[in-house]
């Protein structure tokens, strides 16, 4: 089975009025390395995108899907942060230690955060 990690990413504009072409990009630009089990969704209420990925191999060098979708994360952080762009990424790998969180744009809304938790079987 391998080394497994779950990975979030959000998308969203701090100036709704700066979204239509930041959501336009998101959609247009998908990378095909984005399987169908992927959750992509393209919330339309609170103007943002959210991609979640669960349970994956997400290696640099091990995928060249990986590349392709941290490719497209920085391309939409080059291209709109500028404009009010603010993307945000957590990946959480197997080891407690393994947690990886980026925050871009000027005025990030952290709608993404790491809750650990306790489970009793």
């Amino acid at each position: 089975m391998g080394y497994r990690s779950d990975v979030v990413m959000a998308f969203y504009a701090d100036d709704n009025n700066n979204w239509a072409p930041m959501r336009l990009w998101l959609n247009a630009n998908k990378p095909s390395g984005i399987p169908r089990e992927v959750t992509y969704h393209d919330d339309t209420d609170k103007h943002r995108i959210i991609v979640q990925f669960r349970d994956v191999k997400w290696y640099d060098v091990y995928e060249d899907d990986v590349n392709s979708i941290m490719d497209w994360y920085r391309t939409f952080i080059d291209e709109f942060e500028p404009i009010g762009g603010c993307a945000e990424y957590i990946r959480v790998g197997d080891d407690i230690a393994d947690t990886e969180t980026e925050y871009s744009g000027y005025n990030v809304q952290y709608c993404l955060n790491v809750v650990r938790d306790i489970s009793i079987d």
